[in-house]
């Protein structure tokens, strides 16, 4: 991954992949973004292109979309990674049991991305969600 023409391969290798299985893409993926920051960030290229064919094959499945959108928040890629986090979360059965555990991680990763990038109206809102309370309204301007 370090190779200068590293996100040339991947480019490559993307196009000549073969009929593949999602939920192995995913799986991969998903182990690759829960190795040490070192490995991870090493090896997010990869993750992340594995995680964009998982959703290509299953657009609908809240868990790829999780693992898309915690692949793209590790790459700043802020924007994609909110919306690929707002549709597992409102995929999942988290729209209505914020105490599934699966939707906690959905979550936690809209919180930590809505800090990361200054927003934390939102992610204020996303915490009271979590904890079943009703969100604070922001501080008026002044």
């Amino acid at each position: 991954m370090d190779h200068p023409k590293a996100a040339e391969y991947l480019q490559q290798f993307e196009q000549v992949l073969p009929p593949y299985n999602a939920a192995n893409c995913a799986r991969e993926a998903r182990w690759m973004l829960d190795a040490t920051p070192e490995l991870r960030d090493r090896l997010l290229p990869l993750a992340l292109l594995l995680a964009r064919k998982a959703v290509e094959k299953e657009p609908e499945n809240a868990d790829f979309l999780r693992t898309l959108g915690e692949a793209l928040y590790h790459t700043e890629d802020r924007g994609r990674a909110e919306a690929a986090l707002l549709r597992a979360f409102d995929l999942s059965p988290a729209a209505t049991d914020p105490h599934d555990p699966k939707a906690g991680e959905v979550i936690q990763l809209l919180i930590r991305l809505y800090e990361s990038w200054d927003k934390p109206e939102k992610a204020e809102q996303w915490r009271a969600r979590s904890s079943g309370k009703p969100a604070l309204l922001p501080s008026p301007a002044r």
